[in-house]
């Protein structure tokens, strides 16, 4: 499909959940708890109908499943507690694995063996790195497992898109880098968020971030795929 030639149900339900953002990140501001947990489920539905409203194919499945993943994490960590953040971190985590298989399977043409063996390798690594980070503030070898997969594969992920971009695989893989770059603020800001209870974390720009990542990462992929297509 050209780019330049969206249905223009994907710029009306981007701007739904442009403005439904915003108002999530306002309702943080003014502690509107009440009002932010129905607006907050909302922003991904708007996100996800934009993709629907691009193209409903098998091929773009990773790219649905990740926002409906996001979206479950979402509902799980306006909840407090170990449990309800470790559902949250499990939800997040298959999230990132979908968007992790979109990427390699959009670029699945001009990868061989090499790319697969540096991956697994990185990946290994930045697991170790996240158990080790995590277990000592947690104290839980279940949440810190959980939150080691997903470090390494939002990393994993990172270093795959930044890779690619320089290979020159594809002219908007940098609005995936950014994206992932916003993720990084926003889960730091959620880790720390967790570790010292709510104390000294503006939600405001955790939110913010928050949105900010999901958006460019919906278009980074939706442009990547549309100029294969």
């Amino acid at each position: 499909m050209n780019n330049a030639l969206f249905p223009v149900g994907v710029y009306v339900f981007f701007g739904l959940f442009f403005l439904s953002s915003i108002g999530e990140v306002i309702l943080t501001g003014l502690k509107l708890k009440i009002p932010r947990m129905v607006v907050k489920p909302i922003c991904l539905i708007f996100l996800l109908a934009m993709l629907f409203c691009y193209a409903i194919t098998w091929e773009l499945l990773p790219l649905y499943l990740a926002l409906v993943f996001g979206l479950a994490g979402d509902v799980f960590l306006m909840g407090k507690g170990k449990k309800v953040f470790l559902s949250g971190g499990i939800c997040f985590l298959l999230g990132h694995v979908s968007y992790l298989l979109m990427l390699g399977w959009m670029y699945r043409s001009s990868l061989n063996w090499v790319w697969y063996v540096a991956g697994v390798a990185i990946w290994l690594l930045l697991q170790l790195l996240g158990h080790f980070v995590w277990y000592r503030f947690s104290k839980s070898h279940l949440l810190s497992g959980v939150w080691m997969f997903y470090f390494a594969t939002l990393m994993m992920i990172f270093v795959s898109a930044s890779s690619f971009m320089i290979a020159g695989f594809g002219p908007w893989l940098f609005l995936i880098v950014i994206g992932l770059v916003f993720f990084m603020v926003s889960d730091t800001l959620i880790a720390a968020n967790f570790v010292f209870d709510h104390k000294h974390i503006n939600d405001i720009v955790l939110i913010a971030t928050y949105y900010v990542a999901q958006g460019f990462l919906a278009w980074g992929y939706l442009l990547s795929f549309g100029t294969l297509s």
